[in-house]
């Protein structure tokens, strides 16, 4: 009487290794490793990637669920996803906050480029000569220059606010107190600025401090 012990059970109906091996191989690979670059990616600032991640994932998931896509790397493909929807948030949050900020504070244009000047600031418009050495051009179109004894800016992005003005580039400025706005007496335009007093030079009058 032999013993069938050792024989293992086979259940005819459920598939075999080599017919499960043969099934996948059939399968459409997911894009898991692109899920999680893309996700990776924004959150270094590029957002949108993180959109087309989540899009990305969630078709792939979808191919899983119906049997369509590998599910081999289901759990790498769910970490892109996490990581491209929390990079598109953070897009979200940090576009929200520079256009609250840019509506909110007028005296941007250092970070935004320059502002043509509005009507109340062409009396600043022209070239002005200090009585401590500085030179001052300021344009119509927002930018100026200046030269000092110790620094010099050509074609800066010009700030004028209430009690300033500012000259420079990417938040990186020259700022003067205004002590006296531009006022125009005895022939000539003049204003003070950090205690120096600035005349501005006109087709007439030939700038000279002695």
């Amino acid at each position: 009487m032999s013993d069938d012990s050792s024989t293992p059970n086979i259940d005819p109906e459920q598939p075999t290794v080599q017919e499960t091996t043969a099934q996948e191989m059939h399968l459409r690979e997911s894009r898991a490793d692109l899920v999680l670059f893309l996700g990776i990616l924004s959150l270094f600032m590029c957002g949108p990637l993180g959109i087309i991640a989540w899009i990305v994932a969630n078709s792939d998931l979808k191919g899983i669920r119906a049997g369509t896509v590998s599910p081999r790397r289901t759990r790498m493909l769910k970490t892109g996803k996490v990581l491209g929807i929390l990079g598109a948030i953070l897009f979200v949050v940090a576009i929200a906050g520079v256009t609250f900020t840019v509506q909110k504070y007028d005296g941007l244009p250092e970070l935004l480029g320059p502002r043509p000047l509005k009507s109340n600031q062409f009396p600043f418009v022209g070239e002005w000569y200090g009585n401590q050495g500085t030179y001052i051009k300021i344009y119509p179109s927002g930018k100026a220059d200046y030269v000092t004894a110790n620094s010099r800016v050509r074609g800066g992005t010009l700030t004028i606010t209430e009690q300033t003005l500012s000259i420079g580039f990417f938040g990186f400025s020259k700022t003067w107190h205004i002590e006296r706005l531009p006022e125009h007496a005895n022939g000539y335009y003049a204003m003070q600025l950090d205690g120096e007093i600035f005349v501005k030079k006109s087709e007439d009058i030939l700038v000279r401090f002695d």
